[in-house]
């Protein structure tokens, strides 16, 4: 006689950037054996990272034609899996997350219409990793909780999903976040470069959401639409929101799993001129002053305060020791279109500090009525004697550079002698300072 049990399986992904449960069920064979058991199988064949065409969920809008022909896709996840079962699975999810229930179960959830795949005979682990494909891939597909259940026969698995959304809210939820990205594009001035529509994106997302409390249990915080639309999220939100709004501006951008400090934390990677970046939208958010210390960085600089979480490829033995994984990681050595250097003020020497070449700068922002210099300190200087130069009780050093930008342009509005602001962004060597 089959029996049925449930059991807790390590956490999908990194899906809310905290340690989350995943239950499932399943059938035992003839012979008592679990297929949840085969959890520590290891899944060691990749793809290579090519365009390789799929069934794809898209942004729905009308009004979004222009969106949509420019956008680009996010395939890895569906990329790296690793076998026809695991990629149908994906197929079949991504085709049918739509199909949900008006009626809630007894834990407020409602039900995806149950998912099929014959003729494969999966395990919890494989299902746990095509929801991290999908997770990673399609950041418009908001609604899908952490919990799954699935059971199987011999020549086939059937795998039951559940939305933390009504089918009637979903709809409209999925409606508002598609007007919200045709809203947020639609903004983007013509003619922009690829650095100028990420950093407009960028900083529409700082000015428009704010950060939401961890102990929040609110599952829409951690995701695209939280952010956009209703104004929350953490940094899983955060990173969502910046991969759907690049991706739909025709910018290649994924999401990334890693810790900052004791927390799991997620930010993204995204492709200018060729070139991999970093991009930490929650940790720019959370510094009112430096909003772009986390702005294109390499693998280098986003080391100094971030661990970067194992690539799959590179240890799928690890995949069972409920630890955070990546899928391939492309290789971030460029800082071209960091924007320290290419906006602030470069300091190779303590002359640099007292002669004009801080207040060329300031010249420059006063005259483009702007009220924030930043200067990055070389490595043979650093912050602390460059801030005791230029701040200390004992110097006007700074002040004084105020002044000669002051009668050095008669463009903009004349700059405060006696008041500023600065904050630092210690990983790239920076000082932020706020002019009034």
């Amino acid at each position: 006689m089959k029996k049925k049990e449930n059991l807790l399986i390590i956490p999908i992904l990194g899906i809310m950037c905290s340690a989350v449960g995943i239950y499932c069920y399943d059938k035992l064979s003839e012979n008592g054996y679990s297929v949840g058991d085969a959890i520590l199988e290891q899944v060691q064949n990749f793809t290579s990272d090519k365009t390789e065409p799929y069934n794809e969920i898209t942004v729905r809008n009308d009004t979004s034609s222009k969106q949509q022909k420019n956008s680009v896709k996010t395939t890895l996840g569906y990329r790296s899996l690793s076998n026809q079962a695991e990629r149908t699975c994906y197929k079949y999810i991504a085709e049918k997350a739509e199909k949900i229930s008006d009626n809630a179960d007894k834990s407020g959830l409602y039900e995806i219409d149950p998912i099929t795949i014959k003729n494969y005979v999966m395990d919890s682990y494989q299902i746990k990793k095509v929801l991290y494909a999908i997770q990673n891939d399609h950041p418009e597909i908001f609604w899908i909780s952490n919990t799954f259940s699935y059971y199987t026969d011999k020549k086939s698995t059937t795998i039951k999903l559940s939305s933390t959304f009504s089918k009637h809210d979903q709809q409209s939820a999925a409606n508002e976040l598609n007007k919200k990205i045709f809203n947020v594009l639609s903004k983007i001035p013509a003619g922009y470069s690829d650095y100028e529509k990420e950093m407009f994106i960028h900083d529409y997302i700082v000015e428009n959401c704010s950060y939401a409390d961890r102990q929040n249990q609110n599952p829409r915080i951690f995701t695209s639409y939280g952010c956009l639309v209703q104004g929350h999220a953490v940094c899983e939100g955060y990173s969502k929101a910046l991969q759907i709004l690049m991706c739909a501006a025709g910018i290649e951008c994924r999401t990334i799993q890693g810790s900052r400090g004791n927390e799991t934390h997620m930010w993204n990677l995204v492709r200018i001129d060729d070139n991999w970046y970093h991009v930490d939208v929650t940790w720019d958010d959370k510094e009112q002053l430096n909003r772009y210390g986390y702005f294109n960085l390499d693998d280098n600089l986003i080391r100094k305060d971030h661990q970067i979480a194992v690539s799959a490829s590179e240890r799928p033995q690890d995949y069972f020791k409920n630890q955070y994984y990546n899928f391939a990681l492309p290789q971030c050595t460029s800082l071209k279109d960091n924007y320290f250097e290419k906006n602030a003020v470069k300091i190779e020497n303590e002359n640099n500090l007292k002669d004009n070449t801080i207040v060329k700068k300031l010249a420059e922002v006063k005259a483009n009525s702007q009220n924030i210099i930043y200067i990055k300190v070389s490595d043979k200087i650093g912050l602390e004697k460059a801030k005791s130069i230029l701040f200390s009780n004992n110097s006007n050093v700074f002040f004084d550079h105020i002044k000669n930008a002051n009668k050095s342009t008669k463009f903009g509005k004349a700059l405060n002698t006696s008041q500023i602001e600065y904050a630092e962004c210690k990983p790239q060597n920076v000082l932020a300072v706020k002019l009034f």
